[in-house]
């Protein structure tokens, strides 16, 4: 009798145990499905933007074609330029000429600015003004020194601004982002633990058992094998947009709570302008000293600090190429030329190596096209992984219809998708018609894609998601006239993907119908 009343407890743990494992995931699958498609427009933003901020100097060479990317203005001082037919008709001016232009020929006339090479903006030289905080830039043709109409927004650091900050103030807007990237990283792992049966989800893709089912078994195949790099775009997204609070916490473990302190360690402080002008060693022979300074350093802006006062220091920032990219800051006295700071953070322990890492792995700028063409195609998994996520929620509701919430949700991630590809095709494709760099243009074309969405369900008109992937597939087909075949790649896969998606949730929106017939 005791042997039996032991096994039946033994039997109704057993059994709490089972059912408290499948309550916990129906608990993981619902909060996942809710929270997932709740902020899904807002994912797709960051996401679709981070795919194309991969390419920041194409962008930018493709909306304007005259900007050439070739080499930088200073990554060859004048007395240094490869004596080539094309240099000897055209020979860039040394740095501190450019310098020279800029201040005594257009008025650039600030004591504190920073020079940004081809990477990010192209063939020509930048100016920015950091003295009072505002953003005061002067585009330069480097071999004539003429200002470059710079008039129109640049598309490419629009898009990198949407990715970075939402176009929302900086502290506020990398917060959201960085909290999305947290949301992102819940998403990924909790989607991982949801479903039974890991090891199926690896390979298993049922094609003929309905639409639902085949939705549901790619959403989990793409989210498994991405799962490593969904995992690693969410978590250093999560501490780019969160490196603030990060900072205030290594400051208040290492320094006592001192940030000042913490940035001094990392970056040097510089030295309050003692007033009067005064001469300096050259910007160009301070460059050449920067690159002694590693082997592989590759310099990629320069600060100026205090310009022409005794107290002038000029910053090289850039990264050290002969391994994993590692940036790496030297100032100088530009009196003397004595370095006044080094900041290695091979040098400074995890946070430094965390401060270097993390743009470098985001952004995939330690490695060339390749590399970021697979950074390009995991993007696109994880965009059909949010995509079909959806399309398995709209799946399920086709019956009872949508909720106002999610009938909401559902068109604004549309609308998201249709105004970013216009967006693409008219930043780079068709310039000379719009540039949706401006914020204004940017925000009429978000105004037409939400619009267009709203009536096509109505007027039974093409999808918005399908609208977008012709647009994009077309675009791509035009640019091949062109010779621009990374922008054809990136046009027609991003484009495939839309496309294959509506393929997939066709039902999505028969049951938009059942909402509106209610």
């Amino acid at each position: 009798m005791d042997l039996k009343k032991q096994n039946n407890k033994q039997d109704n743990k057993k059994h709490n145990k089972k059912n408290g494992t499948a309550v916990n995931i129906k608990s993981f699958t619902k909060v996942h499905r809710k929270v997932g498609v709740f902020f899904m427009p807002l994912l797709l933003v960051i996401v679709i933007t981070g795919a194309w901020s991969l390419f920041r100097a194409e962008l930018l060479q493709w909306q304007f074609p005259h900007f050439e990317l070739g080499e930088s203005s200073f990554q060859f001082p004048a007395t240094e330029i490869p004596k080539t037919e094309e240099a000897s008709s055209a020979k860039r001016k040394s740095l501190q000429e450019l310098v020279n232009i800029a201040r005594d020929e257009h008025g650039f006339v600030y004591s504190d600015f920073s020079i940004h090479d081809k990477e990010r903006y192209g063939d020509f030289v930048l100016f920015f003004n950091k003295t009072d905080g505002t953003e005061n830039m002067l585009f330069m043709d480097p071999t004539s020194g003429e200002a470059l109409d710079s008039s129109h927004s640049s598309f490419s650091e629009t898009v990198y601004d949407l990715h970075l900050k939402l176009l929302l103030p900086t502290s506020i807007g990398k917060y959201l982002v960085g909290l999305m990237g947290l949301l992102l990283m819940y998403l990924v792992f909790t989607g991982f633990l949801a479903h039974k049966n890991i090891g199926k989800n690896f390979y298993q893709l049922r094609l003929h058992k309905g639409r639902q089912i085949f939705a549901t078994d790619l959403h989990k195949l793409l989210g498994n094998w991405s799962l490593v790099f969904s995992g690693l775009m969410s978590i250093t997204g999560a501490l780019l947009g969160l490196f603030s609070i990060v900072l205030l916490v290594l400051a208040m473990a290492a320094y006592g709570g001192d940030v000042k302190a913490l940035f001094a360690d990392f970056l040097g402080t510089q030295p309050k302008p003692v007033g009067g002008v005064t001469d300096f060693i050259s910007l160009d022979s301070l460059y050449q000293l920067a690159q002694q300074q590693w082997e592989g350093y590759k310099i990629s802006t320069i600060e100026i600090h205090n310009y022409a006062d005794p107290a002038m220091r000029v910053t090289f920032e850039g990264e050290l190429m002969n391994g994993f990219l590692t940036q790496q800051h030297v100032t100088f006295d530009a009196i003397n030329g004595g370095v006044t700071f080094v900041t290695d953070f091979t040098d400074k322990g995890a946070g430094g190596y965390m401060y270097s890492a993390l743009p470098s792995l985001h952004f995939a700028s330690f490695g060339g096209t390749w590399l970021k063409l697979i950074y390009w195609f995991l993007t696109l998994a994880l965009l059909l992984v949010m995509v079909t996520g959806i399309t398995i929620k709209s799946l399920r509701l086709r019956d009872k219809g949508f909720s106002t919430s999610d009938l909401v949700v559902t068109k604004l991630s549309q609308a998201v998708i249709l105004a970013g590809s216009m967006a693409i095709v008219f930043g780079v494709v068709f310039t000379e018609l719009f540039n949706p760099g401006d914020y204004t243009t940017l925000g009429v074309l978000s105004l037409i894609a939400v619009i267009y969405t709203v009536m096509s369900n109505k007027l039974q008109w093409p999808s918005s998601v399908t609208i977008a992937g012709w647009i994009l597939v077309l675009s791509g087909s035009i640019v091949v006239f062109k010779a621009e075949f990374l922008l054809m790649t990136l046009c027609f896969t991003l484009g495939a993907v839309w496309l294959f998606s509506q393929k997939v949730g066709r039902m999505v929106n028969r049951a938009n119908g059942n909402i509106s017939k209610g």
